[in-house]
């Protein structure tokens, strides 16, 4: 009867082995997952200080984000092709057809000695006519823009200072939301991956035990 009870024993042993091994390997996987998110603030834990990956490397992350955005899509090339696509062209017609109704006939309605010499239409024949000059010069104009932004604005650092203005719960749950299916995969790759580690280990001690 001893040795019946001890055979079932054992029995259940190397059947809860693998069991086991897969219910480790899942709860090892979920907490990983778990720990590249949260905590999003640092928590000490008898005296270990705990925080997520990417929390911890917040800072690390946007510096290396900003330089890589900045160098491989914010190229002059890239930044031209933007700018042509806004078609300046229409943008500075308009500019100077709004600013030239707004300024020069303040003038000439203030300068009547100027009404003498300046008909409306003849007002009107000149605007058009540096609009046009103007906008015949789009291509000009926005290369010396393009150089403007290289030269003068710090898109690198601007790109850093918004990643890290970037609020870091609504990072996680934008994450979360994303890799939602890749996570839980994850985590149930690490149960199968220990159930199997768990039965092979069984098999072995069946083998040669």
């Amino acid at each position: 009867m001893l040795n019946i009870s001890l055979l079932n024993q054992q029995h259940l042993i190397l059947i809860f082995m693998p069991i086991l091994s897969g219910a480790i390997g899942w709860f090892t996987n979920f907490i990983a997952v778990k720990m590249l998110l949260k905590p999003l603030h640092p928590v000490k834990i008898l005296g270990i200080t705990f925080q997520g990956l990417l929390p911890r490397r917040h800072e690390k992350l946007a510096t290396h984000l900003a330089a890589a955005i900045a160098k491989d899509f914010f190229t002059e090339k890239n930044i031209e092709n933007f700018i042509d696509k806004a078609d300046t062209g229409e943008l500075i017609d308009r500019f100077i057809k709004d600013k030239w109704d707004d300024v020069i006939k303040n003038i000439v309605t203030n300068i009547p000695m100027l009404q003498m010499f300046l008909s409306e239409e003849m007002i009107i024949s000149i605007r058009d006519k540096v609009a046009e000059t103007f906008g015949n010069n789009k291509k000009a104009f926005n290369q010396n823009l393009v150089e403007a932004i290289n030269n003068k604005v710090d898109l690198e650092g601007t790109i850093k200072e918004n990643i890290l203005a970037f609020d870091l719960e609504r990072l996680e749950k934008i994450i979360e939301d994303i890799a939602q299916k890749e996570f839980r995969y994850i985590e149930r790759l690490g149960g199968v991956i220990g159930f199997i580690i768990g039965l092979i280990q069984a098999v072995l001690v069946v083998a040669f035990f």
